[in-house]
C-alpha cells in the first residue's frame, strides 16, 4: 500500500482513500462522537519520548489520543488495542509525526479514531458493569441516557480505573440519596464537583474543561453554585489520613528531640 507523505496528493485524494479496519469495530454512534469531543479538546494527538522529549512529559511513554503505550501496555497486549499500535507503527515516522500531530486528513485517521473509540469503549462498559452499581436502581443506565455524565464517565477511562471508581462511588452514592429520583442537574452537579473539587489539580483541570465541553456540544450549563454543592454528595477526603501522618511525625521527631537531649546530659 502507497505510503503517504505530506504534498503526495491533494487533501481531497487522500480522504477518498482510505485505511479500513482489519477486522471488525462496533461502537455506539454517541460514543465516537464523545471519543472525537476527548480527542479534538483534551487528549490530543502523538508524543514520542524518543522524538519530542520534554521535562513536562518525561513518565510519559509513546502517546496518541492520550492512550499510552507504556503506562496502559495491558490494554494493547490485544485485539483492538494491538491493531491501533500496529497502524501507528506502520505510518509514524519522525519528518512528519511532529508534536501533537493529529494524522488530520490521512487515509488512516478514521480508523486511528475508530480503535480508540473502541478501546476506550470497552474499558467503559467493564468499569460500568464493576463499579456503577446501586441496590434497586440502574446506575449504568441512567449514566448512558445522559450526554454530561456519559461524557464524564467515558472520559474517566482515559483517567484510569482508580479514578473512574472514585467517581462511581460519588454517583451511586448521590444516586441513593436521591432515591432513584435521578435529578439529573443533581447528578451533573455531582459529578462535576467529584471532578473540580477532588483535591487533584490535573482532575481539577480536566473537570473545568468537562464543564466547557458540557456546554459547547451539549448545551447544559452547570454551574456549582455553593447551594447546589452543598445537597449533593461529595468525594471522600484523605485530609484525615495526612493529619494523622503527619502528627505521626511531629510526635515522632519530638520523642527523637527529647531522647537526643537525655543522652547529650
Amino acid at each position: 500500500m502507497k505510503r503517504f507523505r505530506l504534498g503526495d496528493t491533494s487533501l481531497a485524494e487522500k480522504v477518498a482513500v482510505t485505511v479500513a479496519p482489519i477486522i471488525n469495530v462496533n461502537v455506539p454512534q454517541k460514543f465516537q462522537k464523545y471519543a472525537d469531543i476527548l480527542i479534538d479538546n483534551i487528549e490530543g494527538g502523538y508524543y514520542n519520548p524518543e522524538w519530542h522529549y520534554t521535562k513536562g512529559m518525561k513518565e510519559s511513554g509513546e502517546t496518541m489520543f492520550g492512550m499510552d503505550r507504556k503506562n496502559g501496555k495491558k490494554l494493547f497486549v490485544s485485539g483492538i488495542g494491538k491493531e491501533f499500535w500496529a497502524l501507528i507503527d506502520k505510518y509514524k515516522n519522525k519528518e512528519e509525526w511532529k508534536h501533537y500531530f493529529m494524522a488530520k486528513g490521512e487515509p488512516y485517521e478514521k480508523t486511528l479514531r475508530l480503535y480508540a473509540a473502541k478501546i476506550m469503549y470497552d474499558q467503559f462498559v467493564k468499569l460500568s458493569n464493576m463499579f456503577l452499581k446501586g441496590k434497586g436502581f440502574d446506575n449504568r443506565k441512567t449514566v448512558e441516557n445522559d450526554d454530561c455524565l456519559a461524557l464524564h464517565f467515558y472520559y474517566a477511562c482515559w483517567n484510569g480505573s482508580g479514578r473512574f471508581q472514585k467517581f462511581a462511588k460519588v454517583l451511586n452514592e448521590e444516586i441513593k440519596r436521591q432515591n432513584g429520583q435521578n435529578d439529573i442537574n443533581l447528578l451533573r452537579v455531582c459529578a462535576l464537583n467529584s471532578r473540580i473539587n477532588s483535591g487533584n489539580d490535573l482532575i481539577k483541570s480536566g473537570g473545568e474543561k468537562m464543564q466547557k465541553l458540557w456546554k459547547k456540544y451539549f448545551g447544559v450549563d452547570v454551574q456549582l453554585t455553593p447551594e447546589l454543592v452543598n445537597k449533593v454528595a461529595k468525594p471522600s477526603s484523605n485530609a484525615w489520613i495526612w493529619w494523622l501522618v503527619g502528627g505521626a511525625v511531629v510526635v515522632g521527631g519530638g520523642v527523637g528531640i527529647y531522647l537526643y537531649k537525655r543522652k547529650k546530659k
